[in-house]
């Protein structure tokens, strides 16, 4: 009884370590807090925090997988309505971007700064969420949107999360970046995440369904 009770406790304190952790996180910063910061946000010394994550990297990354979560289930229930249009699954996508900046701030850190600076444990333990969700997901969109099979939805919606994060990474950049897209010179570069996301999107799924 009291090792489950230490379990539990172990798995309160971890929540509270990532609560934490996504308070303290500021997408318009570019930059993740430090061990730190976190530990003392949550009231712990920072060697503490160690016990339960390896790096601050691994807390985010454990927040991401979360969040990842969160996203497919948002997905699987825009595809259990009846008869989802197409227009309207992607509308409805693009808003939950939107309104989850931390969320699309971290999978865009994911390849290059949270998963290299895990452990492969983590880092195992994420990438499975992201495959068991990838399946459940395309098992409902080939139902929802024929021809498509499941092997070609599963590739679809991987497409989609690659092409969102590329898309928020070029419409979010730091603000020296911004100041210098302001400029007439470059202004072909610009790009407006809602509208240039749907139309991408648009293409890609055309693709998917077109192919045989």
């Amino acid at each position: 009884m009291k090792r489950a009770r230490q379990k539990e406790q172990k798995a309160q304190r971890r929540d509270a370590i990532l609560r934490a952790a996504e308070a303290l996180l500021d997408p318009e910063s570019y930059a993740l807090p430090s061990a730190a910061e976190i530990a003392g946000e949550v009231g712990l010394a920072k060697g503490t925090l160690y016990i339960y994550f390896t790096t601050k990297e691994e807390i985010y990354l454990a927040i991401l997988g979360r969040e990842l979560a969160r996203w497919s289930e948002m997905v699987m229930a825009g595809l259990s309505e009846e008869w989802p249009s197409l227009d309207h699954f992607l509308q409805r996508y693009i808003a939950y971007c939107v309104a989850n900046p931390k969320t699309m701030f971290l999978a865009c850190l994911g390849p290059v700064t949270l998963e290299p600076n895990a452990s492969e444990e983590s880092v195992f333990a994420y990438k499975k969420g992201v495959a068991d969700a990838a399946r459940q997901v395309s098992e409902l969109l080939s139902v929802a949107f024929p021809p498509l099979s499941v092997r070609q939805s599963r590739k679809l919606y991987l497409h989609m999360l690659v092409l969102t994060t590329g898309m928020w990474q070029q419409t979010h950049p730091p603000k020296i970046v911004r100041a210098v897209l302001a400029r007439d010179e470059v202004k072909a570069l610009r790009l407006e995440f809602e509208s240039d996301l749907h139309a991408a999107l648009d293409a890609l799924w055309k693709g998917f369904r077109g192919k045989r």
